[in-house]
């Protein structure tokens, strides 16, 4: 019998289907037929994963680079193909058996690239696409054969599937700053390590759009792929911030008189906090009232506060002084005509005595020369009886 079926062999025209477990699976039809059996079955019903890599060239890369799914694959099953590629069943046969929880129930951990997050909501098609293969060897590989789908090549970098919202004004590293679970949060950035501008203070709490402007996209992007979720975008950098007038400008209730090193008396704990001695170096010739005379001796907070119980807080802004009685009370009890300033007898170098008016005390007893003098012979300084600085205040006081 054996010989007889050699008879037969040897006369007969060899057919594909007495040899063929099947009919091979779409993307191998090329490889039909006896003769070509030995392309995959080096000796006879024997596979070799070695073969499998000789056309496969798509996969020979990670493989020997480690990477990818069949890169971490162990010796022993990168030689065992047909455990997941199994062949001989059918045009219709898919080219991956991928379990019984089909693609979707595949481990993406498995090559080195876990889905987390946002990441596990997408479906496979929004990364697995062609034209985003990250490696050259899966580009030709499909070029040579477009109408084969491949989960292979997919980048990692985030700007291949993800359009850069910073225009550029930020690091390509994406996941520096950002995570998979809400691109829109930064957890991972420290503005204190990352830019030349540490937060510090009150700036620590102010939104990132307090200093970032919105800018809007000047280029037409209508055909950038991937498309970018919106035309406008929060402008990272450059932004200036040498000075502090850069921001604040409008906030300078000084109006520029103390010039723009702000620091100088300011910190970011809180501007309405001065720094210590910051006083001491206020040119108080650039406000409209310049200290002269005694004045320059008075202290602060004898025009400023605070006072107990009157003004928790130092009031700078507001302060009444177009009259000498908005800060001294009347120490002549409103014996003289008050349609006069206390300037038309005194001067700011001194309260007493005052000189432009005659200090004479000759005048009879009970007059009212007399009593003019007494009160002159008790001066009133301007660091004593202090007052909070309004007219009201001083009025009532007086």
């Amino acid at each position: 019998m054996t010989v007889c079926a050699c008879a037969v062999l040897s006369s007969t025209p060899a057919r594909a289907d007495l040899f063929s477990p099947g009919e091979l699976i779409e993307p191998h039809a090329h490889l039909e037929g006896v003769s070509r059996c030995k392309v995959c079955h080096p000796s006879g019903d024997a596979l070799s994963g070695r073969l499998c890599l000789d056309c496969h060239t798509e996969l020979a890369g990670q493989v020997s680079r480690g990477r990818g799914f069949h890169g971490r694959l162990p010796k022993a099953e990168l030689d065992a193909c047909q455990k997941c590629h199994r062949d001989h069943l059918g045009r219709e046969q898919p080219p991956t058996e991928w379990g019984p929880g089909g693609v979707k129930g595949f481990d993406h951990s498995a090559v080195g690239w876990p889905l987390e997050r946002g990441h596990a909501k997408l479906q496979c098609s929004a990364c697995h696409q062609k034209q985003l293969s990250a490696l050259p060897e899966v580009k030709a590989w499909a070029e040579r054969y477009p109408s084969c789908r491949t989960f292979l090549g997919a980048p990692r970098a985030c700007s291949a599937c993800h359009f850069d919202e910073h225009r550029g004004g930020a690091s390509q590293e994406c996941e520096r700053c950002h995570g998979a679970d809400d691109w829109k949060k930064t957890p991972k950035y420290d503005h204190q390590r990352a830019s030349a501008y540490p937060l510090l203070g009150k700036h620590r709490k102010v939104l990132c759009s307090g200093c970032h402007p919105t800018a809007e996209d000047e280029k037409a992007l209508t055909s950038a792929s991937p498309k970018p979720l919106a035309m406008t975008y929060l402008k990272l950098a450059p932004i200036p911030h040498e000075r502090c007038i850069t921001c604040h400008e409008d906030d300078d209730v000084h109006q520029g008189r103390y010039g723009a090193r702000c620091e100088g008396c300011h910190s970011e704990a809180s501007w309405k906090t001065l720094k210590a001695g910051a006083m001491d170096r206020i040119d108080h010739d650039r406000y409209r009232y310049p200290l002269e005379g005694a004045h320059a001796q008075v202290a602060c907070d004898a025009c400023h506060g605070p006072w107990p119980g009157l003004l928790a807080r130092p009031k700078y802004k507001g302060i009444a002084f177009a009259r000498c009685a908005d800060c001294h009370h009347d120490a002549h009890f409103g014996q003289l005509d008050k349609k006069n300033d206390c300037d038309a007898c005194h001067t700011v170098q001194s309260f007493s005595p005052p000189p432009t008016a005659s200090r004479s005390t000759s005048a009879p007893a009970g007059s009212s020369r007399a009593r003019t003098a007494r009160c002159r012979a008790g001066p009133v300084t301007p660091t004593s009886g202090r007052s909070p600085p309004t007219s009201t205040t001083a009025r009532a006081r007086a």
